[in-house]
């Protein structure tokens, strides 16, 4: 199942009941994953921790998303983040990632979205926008770009609907 999270034609979704270690398994894969010597560069976000589909809206995701991808040194410090409640910015982060990308052929990022189950619910009331991009993300850089998401069942209800893009 590791090797299905880090490859790029792996898994994009891990569900279940609480307690079974999709947890531990998305920092595994992280750990495993991330090694800029090589360009490859990850990053386990718990989405419920940052209050994304919570406290903060679904498409708040790209403001954390800019922080932590700057942190790691995909994102240059010059995009300016994008401002919540607004589509201001989310752009510049996708063509920040996509660039980095085009640098160099070797380098992938894998992003460990854990605890998405709000996320979809609030994200799939507008269409499931946000997901959207993510996964337009993935197939523009062939896959070079991953996003894995993890949570509970209602993760599998929400990719088992008919407008799902993923």
């Amino acid at each position: 199942v590791l090797d299905a999270v880090r490859g790029p034609n792996g898994r994009c979704f891990i569900y279940g009941g609480r307690q079974l270690g999709k947890t531990a398994l998305l920092k595994r894969a992280e750990q495993s994953f991330h090694s800029p010597s090589s360009g490859h560069y990850a990053k386990w976000i718990d989405l419920r921790a940052e209050g994304i589909g919570v406290s903060r809206a679904a498409s708040e995701v790209w403001i954390t998303l800019h922080e932590k991808l700057k942190e790691l040194g995909v994102l240059d410090s010059r995009i300016a983040a994008p401002v919540p409640g607004k589509k201001q910015g989310v752009e510049g982060v996708i063509r920040g990632i996509r660039d980095f990308l085009t640098v160099d052929s070797d380098r992938r990022v894998l992003l460990l979205l854990d605890e998405a189950d709000r996320f979809f619910e609030q994200d799939g009331r507008n269409d499931f926008e946000d997901t959207r991009r993510l996964k337009q993300l993935m197939d523009e850089t062939g896959r070079r770009f991953k996003v894995v998401f993890a949570g509970l069942h209602n993760v599998l209800r929400m990719t088992e609907r008919p407008n799902h893009p993923l």
